[in-house]
């Protein structure tokens, strides 16, 4: 059964995004099927995408039914945690939070490498 994994930021513009395609790199380096919409109808493994919390005009936007779609949701900082309890009802023990601050533009090397990190033990035999 496919697993599916949301990254959440607050805009979705710097960290959720690149967190998201970081992910989706490691998990295709350690041989999993990531899920692409345009490959109609094929087999995946795990589906990677990103929101924000307040993601209204700049990126896809955090719902509770995007949430209650996912089987587990990484948050990049405790105030996206708390915002992904009380404003959008998901479960405490489906969030991972990544504690990263909003420091970053997309695609820095530094948050390249501080994801890589983080997200490494999640890739390990978590996922097939």
């Amino acid at each position: 059964m496919p697993r599916r994994v949301l990254f959440v930021c607050s805009a979705n513009v710097n960290r959720s995004p690149t967190a998201a395609r970081v992910f989706k790199a490691m998990l295709t380096e350690a041989g999993y099927r990531v899920y692409e919409p345009l490959e109609h109808g094929a087999a995946f493994d795990v589906e990677v995408r990103s929101a924000g919390v307040y993601a209204a005009d700049s990126g896809e936007q955090m719902d509770k039914d995007l949430g209650d779609g996912m089987d587990e949701i990484f948050a990049m900082d405790e105030s996206v945690v708390e915002d992904l309890i009380e404003r959008y009802g998901q479960p405490r023990d489906k969030i991972v939070d990544l504690d990263i601050e909003d420091v970053y533009p997309a695609g820095d090397p530094e948050l390249v490498a501080l994801l890589r990190e983080r997200l490494a033990p999640y890739v390990r035999g978590r996922y097939a």
